[in-house]
């Protein structure tokens, strides 16, 4: 009898620990705060990148850099999202910023030639992504 009880609750314990285990996995981040995590990143670099994009005619490589710093304050939360549903879509987002990034650099580097195609391509690539991304977030 005592055997029993024994291998009855070691049984019990084995169920309840592996219930707890698979409970953590499965949980992990919500969908809202994995998009929580992703706005607050945006919000905080946004408020740089609108001040110096005034300024880009006087300042171009400020506003040059001031948008390689969001992308990769972006780049940075975007590989801190765990959520499947999310995390697709703030990759291919924070791909994209990085390429307006780098072709926005090329633009204030020589703002007398510019590369516009190269800029409205990767724009366009970019908004699209952010699209994506927020209407998973608002769903």
């Amino acid at each position: 009898m005592k055997n029993r009880r024994r291998a009855l609750v070691s049984a019990l314990a084995g169920v309840a620990m592996t219930t707890l285990l698979l409970t953590g996995c499965a949980g992990g981040q919500s969908k809202i705060d994995a998009c929580k995590s992703i706005a607050q990143s945006v919000s905080t670099a946004s408020s740089e990148v609108s001040s110096s994009m005034s300024n880009f005619q006087s300042d171009p490589d400020g506003a040059a850099k001031s948008m390689k710093n969001m992308a990769a304050s972006f780049t940075t939360a975007a590989g801190k999202v765990t959520q499947s549903d999310i995390k697709p879509l703030a990759d291919k987002a924070a791909a994209a910023m990085n390429d307006f990034s780098g072709d926005f650099a090329k633009l204030a580097a020589d703002p007398k030639n510019p590369d516009t195609a190269a800029v409205e391509k990767s724009s366009q690539k970019m908004s699209d992504t952010f699209t994506a991304l927020q209407k998973a977030c608002t769903l």
